[in-house]
């Protein structure tokens, strides 16, 4: 499947016979005619897959030789498979043999790359590219084609470039620096101590360097001789992690299928275009590749929660970076005290565990956490009772300023008649309580410490120079979708609020500054929905329409539900921006973020340009 910028990619190592090309042809036909262009729109086998490795001398024989011709001639003739096919083979050329990858499209060979470095064993059988110093690519007639040889990247109009690098060898990294995004390493692994993991490491870092994919389809036991056993390792790195692999020990046909989301690779290579590419080294030879169009209906599978972790070590973290970050502010400025208001929601719990968290991490006393709850009317008994629950089991320095009078004096001085619930009404007690805080502060020598998450900054709810502002932001990088889960995370921490926390957990969110009733989703929509908006928008470069297909397929919103749910994201997004301008630092813990020097302003662009 290739649509709305994903790929399917399969990689295969099929039980192979050494020198049996008739065999190990039949058995790549076998994988290339079961496999339906929408379940695979390419299809990588390893290095020599035709002729298997561990030949040694009979490598030499011009009956193997022309025996590969025929078995990829076999190929092209009876193959049914779509798409593309990345198949591994010998090639003579001005009687030098080289170890080459045939990369082709149905009955036809668009293109043949060579192995370029080699171990000193491996240079007795094969020439190197390198040594015939062409420069880019060369022609040659191959069974009746002309095609290129040599260096190459394969593109289509869809934004997709791939490379293919023979050999567990060699550089995976110019290919990248040449405008890849996906690099194909057909190889073959020899399977001994560390050696697999360091070459795998190795890939994951160039792929993690600049931003690509990187797929390593080894060539398998079935290969290994008497002296080297061959790793079966197939594996898919993207952005430095490995999101599918096979590493077992096999001598039957093995695969592996990859989504790999073009889009997201695209967008964070040309954001990261500056540094990375150098577009005076570009000498490789392009080739164009045309994909049939898919019908989009089978993509289904993109992460709904992108925010959200299955390994409790990323919460760890978190945490630690929040504690961390909090202890070297207050270090620095030269303070010991931080002033919390506590409301009893979801975010000023995650702020008051985290500092309680950075207290006991630093050796710190929790005393110099000054938790404020500042109630109005028009706050709840349940989100009062869990607050005062959680201040009174960590041992903070516990305060209670009730703001309802204040706010009735400063509504009053405007001519308010402090009984209409507008946005004034609102705001003002938004207001109140962070002018509270702030001559507390002044009072106790102490920082204000901000609850405000990332989720909340990109849509602007929040008042301005009210909860919007403070001397820093702990909850900035953090989205609400994972301010949930942190919250539910500190249960492993503070087991004995585990029923408070649950419960916090479980309450509608709400600013309650007009009712126990007043519920923020009903006014923005469900966070889980925005904070993928957010993800697919800023950390994705998605364009609108590509999102509003998502929110149809993966959420089952309508079309009007999600056009409603666009809308009002970009509306807020940009017309907000002046509060993200001016709000309080914060640490950054996830790849993207709401700061200054961040998305906000790349994004207004991004978002013009795209939609």
């Amino acid at each position: 499947m290739f649509n709305n910028g994903f790929i399917d990619i399969k990689l295969s190592n099929i039980n192979i016979q050494l020198g049996n090309v008739k065999h190990n042809a039949t058995e790549v036909l076998k994988v290339l005619n079961k496999t339906k262009l929408e379940e695979a729109s390419i299809i990588c086998f390893p290095e020599l897959v035709l002729t298997g490795k561990s030949l040694n001398d009979l490598l030499y024989h011009d009956e193997l030789y022309f025996d590969c011709l025929d078995g990829l001639n076999y190929v092209l003739e009876n193959n049914n498979y779509e798409g593309i096919a990345i198949i591994g083979g010998i090639l003579k050329y001005d009687e030098f043999l080289f170890n080459v990858s045939y990369v082709v499209k149905k009955d036809e060979i668009l293109g043949v790359v060579p192995r370029f470095n080699y171990s000193i064993d491996e240079l007795v059988h094969f020439a190197s590219f390198n040594d015939l110093n062409i420069d880019g690519a060369i022609e040659l007639e191959i069974l009746g084609f002309v095609v290129p040889f040599g260096k190459m990247i394969f593109s289509n109009s869809d934004d997709l470039k791939f490379a293919v690098c023979v050999g567990e060898l060699d550089e995976v990294s110019e290919y990248y620096i040449n405008g890849a995004t996906v690099v194909f390493n057909p190889c073959a692994i020899q399977d001994y101590k560390d050696n697999v993991n360091k070459i795998l490491d190795y890939k994951k870092a160039c792929s993690a360097k600049y931003n690509g994919a990187c797929l390593i389809a080894s060539i398998g036991a079935s290969d290994s001789s008497s002296e080297v056993m061959y790793s079966n390792l197939l594996a898919t790195s993207i952005e430095g992690k490995i999101i599918n692999k096979f590493d077992g020990i096999s001598f039957e046909e093995n695969e592996i299928i990859s989504r790999i989301d073009l889009g997201r690779i695209n967008y964070l290579q040309n954001k990261n275009n500056d540094c990375l590419f150098n577009v005076s080294n570009n000498d490789i030879d392009y080739v164009d590749i045309v994909f049939d169009e898919v019908d989009y209906d089978g993509i289904y599978n993109v992460n709904k929660y992108p925010f959200i972790y299955h390994d409790d070590k990323e919460y760890q973290r978190i945490i630690d970076l929040q504690a961390a970050s909090m202890y070297k502010r207050l270090k620095y400025i030269g303070i010991q005290k931080v002033i919390l208001g506590v409301s009893g929601g979801l975010d000023s719990t995650l702020v008051l565990l985290s500092l309680a968290h950075m207290c006991d991490m630093f050796n710190l006393n929790r005393k110099n956490i000054i938790g404020v709850r500042l109630p109005s009317s028009n706050n709840s008994s349940k989100t009062y009772n869990n607050s005062k629950k959680i201040m009174e089991y960590l041992g903070i320095d516990d305060r209670e300023i009730n703001i309802s009078e204040g706010v009735k004096t400063d509504l009053l001085a405007i001519g308010h008649d402090t009984i209409t619930k507008d946005v004034t009404y609102e705001n003002a007690q938004a207001r109140y309580r962070t002018l509270t805080l702030m001559n507390l502060a002044n009072k106790e020598g102490g920082l204000v410490c901000g609850t405000g998450d990332m989720s909340e900054i990109a849509l602007g709810w929040c008042t301005f120079n009210g909860d919007h502002m403070a001397m820093y932001g702990l909850n900035a990088g953090i989205p609400k979708t994972l301010v949930r889960e942190l919250v539910k995370y500190y249960k492993t921490i503070y087991q004995d609020l585990s029923e408070c926390l649950d419960d916090i957990c479980a309450t509608p969110i709400s600013p309650e500054l007009a009712g126990q009733s007043q519920r923020t989703e009903d006014l923005i929509g469900k966070y889980e929905v925005n904070d993928f908006i957010l993800y697919r928008f800023l950390g994705c470069g998605d364009s609108e329409d590509r999102i509003k297909i998502f929110l149809i397929k993966d959420f089952g919103l309508s079309v009007e539900e999600a056009d409603n749910y666009l809308s009002n994201f970009y509306k807020r997004f940009f017309s907000q921006a002046y509060k993200r301008i001016t709000m309080p630092e914060g640490v950054k813990v996830l790849d993207l973020s709401l700061d200054v020097k961040g998305a906000k302003f790349n994004g207004d662009v991004y978002y013009k340009k795209n939609r």
